[in-house]
C-alpha cells in the first residue's frame, strides 16, 4: 500500500406535569424557579461495561464535566483509597486540566502530574504527557509513549498493537499530516476496542481524496466500540466521509464506547447518506469536548457536526459554520446546523457562530431528553424552519443560565410551528431560562415569536428580550395555544411585530400567562401585549 506523505505547514425523562410546574413558579418566584426542572435520566438500553442511560443523570454530566468522582470534596480516589490533595488544576486547557485525579489534580498535559495518586496508575500516574510521565506511568504500563512515525501504515499498527496490549498511549509525529485513502467497510483505522490515548503533536489526519491516485473510498476515521475509550488531544480530523447507512464522518462512538477529544479541531467531514447524521460526530455512548473546534461539517438529515443519542459534554468549544440540510417534513423532524441531540447534553461556555439547519435549531435541535447549557452564545445560526438558534421539542427539559442568543433567524412561513428567531419550544417541551439569558435581535422574518416561539412551558427569571423581529405577531414572544408563559424579573422591550403582539402575542387560554410586577413590557411596536388578556401587560 502506498502512502504519500508530506509535513504540515432517544427516550424522553419524566417531566413534572406542566401546571405543577406553573403552581410551584408562581408559590416561590426566581428561587423556586432554579430548582423547578429535575434535569434527570434518560432512558436507554443498558449496555455493558458502562452504566445504562437511564442511570445517568445530572450528577453523572456534571463528575464528567469537572472530574468530580468518588471524592464528595471532588478528589478522585487511589488504590488505596486516599482522596486527591488538590481537587483543581489551574487551568483547563492541559497547563493543570480539570479536577483532581491525585495528588497534584489533573495537571499538565493530562490527568496529574502525580495522574490518580502514587499507587493509582503507576507511580507518575497518568501524568505530564498524557497518561505517564512519558506514557502510561513510570510503573502503570510503560515507561514511554508509542511514537508513530509520519506514515499511515504505522498508525493503524500502533493502534492494533494498542488493541492488543490493552490500551496504550501514541504520540503521533510533530505537525505531521496522516494522509489515508482506503478503508475497511466505513473506517480508516482499526475500531478502537481499548483505552487508548492519541497524543497529536499538532498533526493532521485527513482523507486524502484530493490527492493524484487518491481513489474514491469514503471512511471515517475512528471507530470507538463497545468497551472502547478513545482520548484525542491536539489532533485535526480534516475531510471525514461517510454515506449510505452510515452516520459520523470522522468519529463514531457506539453504545458502550466512551470519547474524549481535547484541544483539537474536526472540519470538513460529511454523512451524506440520506438519513446521514453527525457530521463530524455520531454519539451513541459517551462523547466529552474540550477546547475544540468543528467547522464546516455538514450532515445530510440531522447534527451537522454532531448527534448524540448518548450523554455529550461540550466545555469551551467552538461550532462554527457547520449545516444539516433536511428539511421538516410530515414524517420527519430533523435539525441542529452544529449538534442535534435526543439524550443528556451539558454545554459549557461554548459559542454557536453561523450554523445552518434546513430543518429546525439553526445552531442546537434537543429532542428528547434533557439539556442544560450555561455561559454559552448562540450568533448568527438559521433555521429553514424553527428555532433559529435552538429547537426544543419532545418533551425535552432545557435549562439556560447566562446565555446570550444574538441575530439568529428562522426563516419559515406563518404557522403553529413556524418561528422563534431565537427559541422554538414544542408542545410538551420545557424551557426554564434562569438569570442572565439575553435575546436580541433574533428574526422570525415571515412566522411568529422573533426571541421566542413557544408551545410548551417558558419560564424566565431575570432574562431580556430586545430588538427582537416577527413577521406576523409577537415580536418579543409568541405564546401558542398550547403555550404557558411564565416572567419573573423579566424585561420586554423594543421589539417589533408586523401584525400584533411587539412585546408579547398570547393566544392560550386565561392564565396561561403570568408576569410579575418587576417585569417591564414597554416600548414595543404593534402595541406590547396582544391576543388574551395578560394581568400587569398593557397594551
Amino acid at each position: 500500500m502506498s502512502n504519500y506523505l508530506r509535513k504540515n505547514e432517544e427516550a424522553a425523562p419524566q417531566a413534572v406535569p406542566p401546571r405543577n410546574r406553573r403552581r410551584l413558579w408562581l408559590a416561590t418566584g426566581a428561587a423556586g424557579l432554579a430548582g423547578v426542572v429535575g434535569l434527570g435520566a434518560i432512558g436507554g438500553a443498558a449496555v455493558a461495561g458502562t452504566p445504562s442511560l437511564a442511570a445517568l443523570n445530572w450528577a453523572n454530566a456534571q463528575s464528567i464535566l469537572t472530574g468530580d468522582g468518588t471524592s464528595p470534596e471532588g478528589g478522585h480516589k487511589d488504590d488505596k483509597g486516599h482522596k486527591g490533595k488538590d481537587h483543581e488544576g489551574k487551568s483547563h486547557d492541559g497547563n493543570s486540566g480539570w479536577r483532581g485525579q491525585g495528588q497534584n489534580g489533573q495537571s499538565r498535559n493530562g490527568q496529574g502530574q502525580n495522574g490518580q495518586g502514587q499507587n493509582g496508575q503507576g507511580q507518575n500516574g497518568q501524568g505530564q504527557n498524557g497518561q505517564g510521565q512519558n506514557g502510561q506511568g513510570q510503573n502503570g504500563q510503560g515507561q514511554q509513549a508509542t511514537a508513530v512515525p509520519c506514515n499511515r501504515d504505522a498508525l493503524f499498527a500502533a493502534i492494533n498493537q494498542a488493541n492488543a496490549r490493552q490500551g496504550g498511549t501514541l504520540r503521533l509525529a510533530a505537525e505531521c499530516t496522516y494522509e489515508l485513502r482506503s478503508a475497511t467497510g466505513p473506517n480508516a483505522l482499526p475500531p478502537i476496542t481499548s483505552r487508548i490515548t492519541i497524543l497529536g503533536e499538532r498533526s493532521t489526519i485527513e482523507r486524502a481524496y484530493s490527492l493524484p491516485n487518491a481513489g474514491t473510498s469514503l471512511f471515517r476515521f475512528f471507530e470507538v466500540a463497545n468497551g472502547g475509550h478513545l482520548t484525542l488531544r491536539d489532533v485535526t480530523l480534516r475531510n471525514g466521509m461517510v454515506s449510505g447507512t452510515e452516520r459520523g464522518g470522522a468519529i463514531s462512538v457506539r453504545a458502550g464506547g466512551e470519547a474524549v477529544i481535547e484541544n483539537s479541531t474536526l472540519t470538513g467531514n460529511s454523512a451524506l447518506g440520506a438519513a446521514g447524521t453527525g457530521g463530524a460526530v455520531e454519539n451513541a455512548g459517551i462523547t466529552t469536548l474540550r477546547n475544540t473546534k468543528l467547522a464546516l461539517n455538514n450532515a445530510a438529515s440531522g447534527g451537522g457536526a454532531l448527534r448524540s443519542t448518548g450523554v455529550l459534554v461540550v466545555e469551551k468549544s467552538l461550532f462554527e459554520a457547520n449545516k444539516s440540510v433536511a428539511a421538516v417534513t410530515a414524517s420527519a423532524n430533523r435539525g441542529g446546523g452544529a449538534v442535534e441531540s435526543t439524550g443528556t447534553a451539558t454545554i459549557r461556555e461554548t459559542r454557536f457562530l453561523g450554523n445552518e439547519s434546513g430543518g429546525n435549531g439553526g445552531a442546537l435541535h434537543t429532542r428528547g431528553g434533557a439539556a442544560d447549557i450555561a455561559d454559552s452564545q448562540f450568533t448568527g445560526n438559521t433555521a429553514a424552519a424553527s428555532g433559529g438558534a435552538i429547537a426544543n421539542e419532545g418533551g425535552t427539559q432545557l435549562r439556560l443560565r447566562e446565555v446570550t442568543l444574538l441575530e439568529n433567524t428562522a426563516a419559515a412561513v406563518a404557522g403553529a410551528n413556524q418561528g422563534g428567531g431565537g427559541i422554538f419550544n414544542g408542545t410538551a417541551s420545557t424551557v426554564t431560562a434562569l438569570s442572565g439569558v439575553r435575546l436580541t435581535g433574533n428574526s422570525a422574518s415571515l412566522g411568529v415569536g422573533g426571541g421566542v416561539s413557544n408551545l410548551g412551558d417558558l419560564a424566565m427569571s431575570g432574562g431580556v428580550f430586545t430588538g427582537n423581529q416577527a413577521g406576523t405577531t409577537g415580536g418579543g414572544i409568541h405564546n401558542g395555544a398550547t403555550g404557558e408563559v411564565t416572567l419573573l424579573g423579566t424585561n420586554v422591550t423594543l421589539n417589533q411585530a408586523r401584525i400584533a403582539g411587539g412585546g408579547i402575542h398570547h393566544l392560550a387560554a386565561a392564565g396561561a400567562a403570568t408576569i410579575d410586577l418587576q417585569s417591564r413590557v414597554t416600548g414595543n411596536n404593534s402595541t406590547n401585549c396582544a391576543g388574551r388578556a395578560i394581568p400587569n401587560c398593557q397594551g
